[in-house]
């Protein structure tokens, strides 16, 4: 199905840089007015959509969370708008499920600013076919018959089949799961493919999971390629992408993106981290308004030298707040930090680690599950890991070393490389 869209009202309208208050305050006011759960949120923190006349005014909409959302069921959907929609799933490392309900105009939206975000930064051309791994189905396979054509991959699929896809189809560009794309660099392997030959391949963007710089540089290596990172989420749609030089510029057209301190909820500095909260500017059928991500970044202070139009960017990505571990000493380490230790760990010394989980069942207490290839060697790589992580850690962790067949993914599909039970266990406790 093709999508159509007012093409001439549709890049320069939805992605150029300008103030996006007057889209916020619209969709602010669609959400009271038109929303039980919205209406009675604002109403108890005695706000009204009309009130809010600044980004200062913004301030006092009481920030939004997924179990708000979960229990407030139809009541979160515009009226009369639900049966209409498109619904995708979120669920990620928390666990739970939300349905999100979105209209034919948003997915289109989602498209085209989805289009311009990667011309701008990853050199995206009319005629370039796109391979999309995912769980979730685009509803729309061109964007206005302009020819920025996309191919769907079902990825809970053998990864086999995505291999004869990518072969035989030739895309330009592939979208994939880091954890996905580690399998698809395996299978090419088997089949002598190492790197892979060019297939006129011009770009591979990550999503859906968190990934290190070092490993998207390996993926670029095989692949003969650059490889992005794009930082979406189905609440909140595109947040950021990266450019050639790494940095990950907020996708402003599609939401807006706040920086909150975890403890107070008030708006932290430039630089400095904290928890990720956005509206989303394209949803008006199941509003999201100040959603609290759960992921921990900063808004950059430094603008960018790739050249793109000037704009925010996220800084310091350091992943989910429900992933990071907390020390004996309450020392917290984020799990963008675990994962680089992780992966530099395997790549420098050579460790023969195909996946791995880093997990913290207690305080105290650290485990590495890992798929171990041939060369893995038990007794003298856990050694290596147990000292490393130490260093890391302190001695008063624990740190042990399972190797595993396989390393469970969740429903979606997606692994999760950084994995703290204490976090789960306080939330069901709560």
């Amino acid at each position: 199905m093709t999508a159509r869209f007012a093409w001439e009202r549709g890049p320069g309208r939805l992605t150029a840089g300008r103030d996006r208050f007057p889209d916020v305050r619209r969709v602010l006011h669609r959400a009271y007015e038109r929303t039980e759960f919205y209406r009675a949120k604002c109403d108890a923190a005695e706000v009204h959509s009309r009130d809010v006349r600044t980004w200062q005014d913004f301030q006092s909409v009481p920030v939004t969370t997924k179990d708000e959302l979960i229990a407030a069921g139809e009541a979160a959907i515009v009226r009369g708008e639900a049966a209409k929609a498109h619904v995708s799933r979120s669920s990620g490392s928390s666990g739970q499920v939300l349905d999100v309900y979105g209209s034919d105009t948003n997915w289109i939206k989602d498209s085209i600013i989805g289009v311009e975000a990667y011309r701008q930064h990853i050199g995206l051309r009319i005629g370039d076919r796109q391979l999309y791994a995912n769980t979730s189905e685009y509803p729309y396979r061109s964007i206005g018959g302009l020819g920025y054509r996309v191919e769907y991959f079902a990825n809970l699929r053998p990864v086999g089949e995505l291999a004869d896809r990518l072969l035989r189809d030739r895309p330009e560009v592939l979208l994939v799961y880091p954890s996905i794309a580690a399998e698809l660099c395996e299978a090419l392997r088997t089949r002598g493919l190492d790197p892979l030959p060019d297939y006129g391949l011009r770009a591979v963007v990550t999503h859906s999971e968190q990934s290190s710089q070092a490993f998207r540089d390996e993926l670029a290596a095989f692949f003969g390629c650059p490889v992005y990172d794009e930082y979406a989420t189905e609440e909140l749609g595109r947040l950021a992408l990266q450019c050639h030089l790494g940095t990950y510029h907020l996708v402003e057209a599609q939401s807006h993106c706040e920086i909150l301190d975890q403890d107070t909820g008030d708006a932290v500095a430039p630089g400095e981290p904290g928890e990720i909260v956005g509206t989303n500017l394209i949803n008006i059928t199941m509003p999201m308004i100040r959603y609290r991500q759960n992921d921990i970044a900063a808004i950059g202070n430094i603008a960018c030298r790739c050249g793109a139009p000037r704009g925010r960017t996220l800084d310091q990505l350091l992943g989910r707040r429900n992933s990071f571990f907390t020390l004996p000493s309450g020392t917290r380490i984020a799990s963008g930090r675990l994962l680089d230790w992780t992966y530099h760990l395997i790549l420098s010394e050579r460790l023969d680690i195909t996946q791995f989980q880093l997990a913290q069942t207690a305080l105290d207490h650290v485990v590495l599950l890992v798929v171990a290839g041939p060369g893995y060697q038990p007794e003298r790589d856990a050694g290596i890991v147990r000292a490393s992580f130490q260093r890391l850690l302190t001695d008063r962790v624990t740190i042990d070393v399972e190797v595993v067949p396989d390393i469970l993914k969740t429903a979606a599909g997606r692994h999760i490389p950084i994995r703290s039970d204490l976090w789960l266990a306080a939330a069901e406790l709560s």
